[in-house]
């Protein structure tokens, strides 16, 4: 399934006002069969109301068009009320744990991220299934909760306490991806930090391709990194019956006409991925822009990708 982050909530030039509107289906007459969204700021106590309003909407169209849906989570920060990027306080991850600081605190944002989540639900009124994606891209330290501010126990019993709260919360019809982060050099590595086979249902692999020039050159230090990620992760998932997803990608300051079917398509060639999710189109800049769009440089390489019967698609 092609997959695109806030495909219907805006892209290249247009905004959260416009209705019925994708970038994807701007280009091949289609939506995504696999969409994207993020609870980012879910925990303010002004968050924004009418994305999130907005995202409901567009889940429920999601939903009722027979697509899937995939939800991620980049948490702030409840320790110093910075951004999922603050990374200044080492210990973040042990103060949200039980018996620390900020337990409580970060058990009321739990409640109030599974408020929202119980808020998606179909025109019979049962909760919409999607797969959630929080506390990603373990292995490295951009994030709060990053391999040097939590040990390997930490990070798993910070997935634990998710999943249960969750859970006790009545949050139904949820599934659970894993992904560590980009260009994973081993399996060890890959599996360090995993929170378990009971908890976990899709493995991922990120990897994008952020200054392509289009070269020969540029596809195949691509495709090769991708390919190595692949090789471990597909080989886990084989192993343990679990799905594999491309959970991040896409392409930004792109000058490749044909990064679709010449970098993207032979990475993922012979692997058993279930979905691939190309990152947001931002807005005002096109530099800030990781999937296609109405006359980008790939539009016409886009098509003949789409065109691929591997590849799914909704009407």
């Amino acid at each position: 399934m092609f997959g695109h982050h806030d495909d219907t909530i805006y892209g290249y030039e247009w905004g959260i006002d416009e209705v019925d509107r994708s970038d994807t289906k701007d280009v091949v007459g289609m939506y995504p069969a696999m969409m994207s969204f993020d609870l980012r700021q879910i925990e303010k106590r002004k968050y924004n109301k009418k994305m999130y309003d907005k995202m409901r909407e567009e889940i429920i169209r999601q939903h009722a068009r027979g697509g899937f849906v995939t939800i991620s989570w980049h948490a702030d920060n409840v320790v110093t009320g910075g951004s999922a990027w603050d990374t200044i306080n080492k210990e973040s991850v042990r103060s949200v744990l039980p018996g620390g600081p900020k337990a409580d605190e970060f058990l009321a944002l739990l409640d109030t991220v599974a408020n929202y989540l119980k808020s998606l639900t179909a025109a019979d009124g049962t909760q919409i299934p999607f797969i959630f994606r929080p506390w990603h891209e373990c292995n490295g330290s951009w994030f709060w909760w990053g391999s040097d501010f939590c040990t390997p126990d930490e990070y798993r019993a910070l997935w634990k306490l998710t999943v249960k709260r969750l859970k006790k919360d009545g949050v139904k019809n949820i599934i659970y991806a894993y992904s560590p982060g980009a260009y994973i050099k081993s399996e060890q590595e890959y599996m360090a930090r995993y929170p378990g086979d009971k908890i976990i249902s899709v493995l991922g692999v990120e990897g994008y391709a952020i200054k392509t020039t289009g070269s020969d050159a540029d596809r195949q230090r691509f495709i090769k990194a991708s390919r190595k990620s692949f090789d471990i992760a597909s080989a886990i998932a084989i192993r343990k019956n679990k799905l594999l997803a491309w959970t991040e990608t896409g392409t930004k300051f792109n000058t490749d006409t044909q990064w679709w079917t010449k970098a993207l398509m032979p990475a993922m060639e012979g692997y058993p991925v279930c979905y691939l999710v190309t990152w947001r189109n931002g807005t005002n800049r096109d530099d800030d822009c990781f999937s296609v769009y109405k006359g980008h440089i790939s539009e016409s390489d886009f098509k003949l990708f789409a065109r691929n019967p591997r590849i799914i698609f909704k009407e």
